[in-house]
């Protein structure tokens, strides 16, 4: 939705351990401020991967991607966004 916003070079998509989700989760953070989206993430709830708190948060993720989003998806590759990062 917003490109260039979040450095997604930076994104670690292998990670499995809970300070990686952190790392993540702050990049995540940052791009929110550049949007001027002003949804606090609690990275703490969401890097113990429990399922409400994880739940909770994309289904906002969702319903703001529907309210804000005029692009279309059907052409979106992620795989390529991932190789051109």
């Amino acid at each position: 939705m917003y490109p260039g916003k979040i450095a997604m070079q930076r994104v670690n998509f292998a990670a499995t351990n809970e300070w990686q989700f952190i790392n993540n989760f702050k990049i995540l953070q940052l791009g929110f401020s550049k949007c001027k989206i002003l949804k606090y993430i609690d990275i703490e709830k969401l890097c113990k991967s429990k399922y409400q708190d994880n739940l909770e948060f994309i289904q906002w993720m969702k319903r703001y991607f529907d309210l804000h989003n005029k692009t279309d998806i059907s052409t979106y590759d992620p795989e390529a966004a991932r190789k051109n990062a």
